[in-house]
């Protein structure tokens, strides 16, 4: 657009203002394009599943349930009764990195270190 503005106010005539706006319009066009393709914003994610257990005083009793799909229409279910003095807690917490042009190498660290402060923050 500027560059359109530009080249029109540059041209004496009609006709070679409205040749210039074109051109410098065309010229905007590919210059923003380059400087776009080149400019990229980058997001990376890391995803944890964390389990607590709490030791008590008194038993914990639950089932252990599985079911595993087979194929599109089967579906086996198994269960198993757990008694023990432990109550089981479980979360997952996710962190993202975000920035232009971020590359994995420089997000992993920063992912890493917020995922660490999540799970200290638990306790």
């Amino acid at each position: 657009m500027v560059g359109g503005i530009a080249g029109a106010s540059a041209g004496g005539g009609d006709v070679e203002a409205l040749i210039l706006a074109a051109a410098g319009a065309a010229l905007g066009y590919v210059g923003g394009a380059i400087v776009g393709s080149m400019i990229r914003i980058e997001t990376y994610a890391g995803v944890i599943d964390v389990q607590v257990m709490e030791k008590t005083d008194k038993p914990v009793v639950g089932e252990l349930k599985t079911e595993a799909k087979q194929g599109s229409a089967t579906t086996l279910i198994t269960s198993q009764e757990v008694k023990t003095h432990y109550q089981t807690y479980r979360t997952r917490i996710a962190a993202t990195a975000t920035k232009t042009n971020l590359k994995k190498e420089e997000a992993a660290p920063v992912i890493a270190e917020r995922l660490a402060t999540q799970v200290s923050e638990i306790f």
